[in-house]
């Protein structure tokens, strides 16, 4: 006797106990969701522990209590997940096993070619029952996988929520105080008075964030006509020693230079005197969450590679493990909030906006089917969210810029496969162009015409200013595809549009045409840091601390000058009052002219 034949001679009796056996599970299933435990994080009991810790900072005992909670409800939640996980799996193999053994296998199975025996139903008595009885348990079988399913799919919905929840009982000062029926955190009155004064033109003439005022590597000096030299001291107004790592760049306001740095262990913002480079204050950022595991970063990019932005204000810093704090001029804590634990391969890069009384900040991650990428839009005085802008895309690491089109401030934001521009007073879609693959490192700048966008996969492509929902067929006017640039960004220079490899070889493309490049050129060293425009002139910073003065034309690339920082540079530079302020891998320096 042969397997199918056991089966077949034996499927009645596996029928009835498959039945039985969904039916077990299924109500295993449906019972468990009542006392599931969502997250570890949303215990309560774990919750109010982190709360006290907070007030008692130094209490050990606190601090095992919270690890010895954490490993409890972690373990219960664990084990009820892989009890869904296998539940919903078991209800699966029983389906398929009440399917075979309840379905017509064959001529034998007909009762019209059966003897039937005295006392057995009549052939349409049997083919009625049968119907009845396979209708039964179709449903059951059913039932039980949407039960299963339905749970599964909950668990991770509310997974989701609860993180969320989780991250806003871990906000900082905010949180700290509402526990105890005080004020949420805000900036003091005298600050937010001098923050709702800040000018247009004094965000225009200070080098607040991510490649200066406009975010495109644009400065308003018209021409670098000075070189440094470490061997000799030329041209370097002074160094300072930079104790913590990070590869975010400097940024400047009136007479202060701002660093976030950080590594596995430490967090650190700092704050130097444009003067004489000074140490004004270092400011540790701790994060609520003592239990949190360390966030992994690859090499290149670090703990601190986002790039800090400001107000004059306050200082606003963003770390690889979601935590972002926002500091006065002194350095104190004026409000914190954890964004994460953010899920990127290689570790978060994309720096902090600032655009008037808004904070944005760019946190696309893990995977498109995750769901977990978003934009969010704080109060710059008290953290809070104005909006938070859900985003279809995977990870990504570049920063997003903000243009002034129509009289509305328009919001532009990249990554696999998107381009897309927001209007930033409430977060709603003008539109989007499939320009972009891959790993998207380089942010996007704009002209009076174009929005440019790069990534080293598929190329460069130019959107024309103006359509509306999905303009990836009617609004690209040119794209590119040599000599892109997977890490720097695209800088604009008069009718030319540069594009600066990781490699060394730098192109200039037709702002309004684009096609093959008008020249390549190429220099000895590799590149992170982005270009940045003097006027006619062109900085390129290499990764050895090479350094290149270039003047760009239609017809080819002169090179002006050539310096040498003497260490490791992979940050891009801070251009404010003259003088240009530059993040080696050890030191911070300022660079200009030598009186």
């Amino acid at each position: 006797m042969n397997l199918f034949q056991l089966f077949y001679r034996n499927r009645n009796g596996l029928s009835v106990v498959a039945t039985w056996f969904l039916l077990f599970v299924g109500v295993a299933l449906f019972f468990d969701f009542g006392g599931r435990i969502i997250d570890p994080y949303s215990d309560s009991t774990l919750q109010q522990l982190k709360l006290e810790l907070r007030e008692q900072p130094n209490d050990d005992s606190l601090k095992q209590q919270i690890r010895q909670r954490d490993q409890q409800v972690r373990q219960q939640y664990f084990r009820r997940k892989a009890f869904t996980w296998w539940g919903a799996r078991l209800c699966l193999v029983g389906a398929v096993i009440v399917f075979l053994a309840s379905r017509r296998l064959g001529p034998m199975s007909d009762p019209s070619q059966m003897q039937i025996r005295s006392g057995d139903p009549e052939p349409s008595d049997f083919h009625r029952k049968s119907t009845w009885g396979m209708s039964a348990v179709t449903v059951l079988v059913a039932a039980c996988l949407m039960v299963a399913v339905l749970l599964q799919r909950n668990g991770q919905q509310d997974l989701s929520a609860a993180l969320a929840a989780s991250r806003a009982i871990e906000d900082s000062a905010v949180e700290r105080n509402q526990a105890d029926g005080g004020e949420a955190a805000t900036a003091p009155p005298e600050i937010q008075s001098v923050m709702a004064s800040v000018s247009a033109e004094e965000f225009a003439s200070n080098w607040y964030r991510f490649r200066g005022p406009r975010g495109d590597g644009t400065s308003a000096m018209s021409s670098l006509d000075f070189r440094w030299d470490a061997d000799t001291g030329e041209g370097i107004l002074w160094k300072v020693p930079v104790e913590c790592p990070g590869n975010g760049s400097p940024v400047v306001w009136g007479d202060r230079v701002f660093l976030a740095s950080a590594d596995e262990t430490r967090r650190c913002v700092q704050s130097f005197s444009v003067t004489d480079g000074t140490l004004l204050w270092t400011k540790e950022v701790e994060h609520p969450d003592p239990t949190r595991p360390a966030v992994e970063v690859s090499e290149d990019t670090g703990y601190a590679a986002s790039t800090m932005t400001t107000n004059g204000q306050l200082a606003f810093a963003i770390f690889a493990d979601g935590l972002l704090v926002a500091l006065d001029r002194d350095g104190n804590e004026v409000w914190l909030r954890d964004l994460g634990p953010l899920e990127n391969i290689y570790g978060h890069a994309s720096s902090l906006v600032l655009s008037g009384d808004r904070l944005i900040v760019q946190l696309d991650q893990g995977s498109k089917s995750d769901d977990a990428s978003r934009i969010d839009v704080l109060d710059v005085a008290t953290g809070d969210a104005v909006y938070s802008i859900a985003r279809e895309v995977p990870a990504s690491w570049s920063t997003p810029i903000v243009a002034n089109r129509d009289g509305q401030d328009v919001l532009i934001a990249c990554a696999d496969p998107w381009v897309i521009a927001y209007n930033l007073s409430d977060g709603s879609e003008r539109w989007r162009c499939a320009a972009l693959r891959q790993d998207v490192g380089p942010s996007p700048v704009f002209s009076d015409q174009h929005v440019i966008v790069a990534n080293e996969s598929p190329g460069a492509t130019a959107v024309r200013w103006g359509g509306t929902g999905d303009v990836t067929e009617t609004h690209v006017d040119w794209t590119a595809e040599f000599s892109i640039p997977d890490t720097t960004s695209p800088l604009i220079v008069g009718d030319l549009v540069l594009m600066l490899t990781s490699y060394g070889t730098l192109a200039a493309y037709d702002a309004d045409s684009g096609g093959d490049p008008l020249w390549e050129t190429d220099y000895e060293d590799n590149f992170q840091a982005s270009p940045t425009c003097f006027g006619d002139d062109v900085l390129l910073v290499g990764e050895t601390g090479l350094c290149w003065t270039v003047r760009p034309s239609e017809d080819g690339c002169e090179t002006i000058t050539e310096s040498n920082l003497g260490e490791d540079c992979v940050t891009s530079p801070a251009v404010a009052n003259g003088k240009i302020f530059l993040r080696g891998r050890e030191h911070l320096y300022c660079l200009g002219l030598q009186s």
